[in-house]
């Protein structure tokens, strides 16, 4: 799992170097790190949950982390993640901009006239942004993971 995680990290660096061309290719790199950092968060959390070896399934880590109490065990990785999208930090940034951002492709009425539309995600992400959340989510992977390696 932790493969899956690193090349969707990956591959939002990518898709953020590559942002410098125009408006349109900007727009869609944009959207496909949004699409990556999401996937890669959702990812990792899978991969914590896999660690623990428990067969759980959430959508966010403040789910996680209840599902976890409930069956009375600790993990501070979950947690530290529960905490951040609690006080509203980059995991609930992220996951509340791939949602607005899902919903407004959604909302796109198809166009009569054979052109494709485009949905503008600028409202949901910027590259400060997306590049902070990429920069955050990558340290916080790779802390957690050399943690891990120590016990």
């Amino acid at each position: 799992m932790n493969t899956r995680v690193d090349q969707k990290l990956y591959f939002a660096k990518l898709a953020f170097a590559a942002a410098d061309m125009n408006s349109a290719a900007e727009t869609a790199l944009l959207e496909a790190v949004l699409f990556h950092l999401h996937i890669a968060y959702r990812s990792y959390l899978r991969e914590l949950l896999d660690n623990i070896n428990q067969s759980l399934s959430a959508d966010t880590a403040q789910q996680a982390a209840q599902q976890l109490r409930i069956l009375d065990i600790n993990s501070p990785d979950i947690e530290e993640l529960a905490k951040l999208e609690q006080s509203g930090d980059w995991p609930a940034q992220l996951q509340a901009a791939y949602h607005s951002a899902a919903a407004t492709v959604a909302e796109i009425a198809p166009a009569a006239t054979g052109t494709i539309a485009v949905a503008d995600i600028t409202a949901q992400i910027d590259r400060v942004t997306s590049h902070a959340w990429l920069q955050q989510f990558h340290a916080l992977v790779q802390r957690q993971r050399n943690h891990a390696q120590e016990w």
